[in-house]
């Protein structure tokens, strides 16, 4: 599209009637604001304004405008503008490309980025969240673990000191009566001679059989808690 210095349109070629739908005899002579919707009127004036000041420091300008066409339908359009002076007067060349497409391109990638970045916020504080749960549920399971341990640990406490008692009990309670038992079964065998010989066997059977029940328990009281550990200690007592 050309235009003179007041704006007014010289050339529309076919290019321009296809992007804006007017025919070339129906814009010659027209004001260059016909392609320009209604609300950008002013800016686009004082924009060629401007332009027209800075003839001798600027020939040429970039930027992209919203252009009207005939059927009133909007859309972007990117600009080049250059200025030429032909004997004494000012023409300005508009080359413009319709960026509709791009524009929408555009729109959808920065509206796909703006959901992609919800979707990430909205991860991030899932992920938070899953987070602080699995921290606290880390957090109960040492709890319980520590309790366990201790559980373990008082549980094992409680057996040794049952096994000391019992230990305990065999020595000094049982293995005295088994001995005193043994005793009183020699005293019999020698305050009775006279006894028949089937019974002084079974005398003799009987102190055997103490000897070995007396023997037995003194094993079993070692084996459950040997003495040797609390009158020498472990080191000592494993030596």
């Amino acid at each position: 599209i050309t235009t003179n210095e007041k704006q007014l349109i010289t050339l529309f070629n076919q290019g321009a009637e296809v992007t804006f739908g007017y025919k070339s005899e129906e814009v010659i002579g027209q004001s260059l604001e016909l392609l320009v919707p209604p609300r950008f009127r002013t800016a686009h004036r004082e924009r060629a304004h401007q332009f027209i000041q800075g003839l001798q420091r600027k020939m040429t300008a970039s930027y992209t405008v919203m252009g009207l066409r005939k059927d009133g339908s909007e859309f972007p359009l990117e600009a080049s503008v250059s200025k030429l002076v032909l004997k004494g007067q000012t023409i300005f060349t508009a080359i413009l490309r319709d960026v509709t497409e791009r524009q929408r391109a555009e729109d959808e990638l920065r509206r796909a980025h703006d959901e992609l970045e919800v979707r990430v916020q909205e991860r991030t504080v899932e992920l938070k969240c899953a987070n602080r749960a699995l921290q606290s549920e880390i957090a109960e399971r040492k709890e319980a673990e520590d309790m366990l341990r201790q559980l373990s640990g008082r549980l094992l406490q409680i057996q040794d000191e049952e096994r000391r008692r019992v230990a305990r009990e065999l020595h000094d309670s049982t293995a005295q009566y088994l001995c005193a038992l043994s005793l009183n079964i020699a005293t019999v065998q020698v305050g009775a001679p006279e006894l028949p010989e089937h019974l002084l066997a079974i005398l003799s059977d009987s102190t055997l059989l103490v000897e070995r029940c007396s023997n037995e328990i003194r094993s079993l009281s070692y084996l459950l808690h040997p003495p040797l550990l609390d009158d020498l200690g472990l080191t000592s007592a494993l030596q």
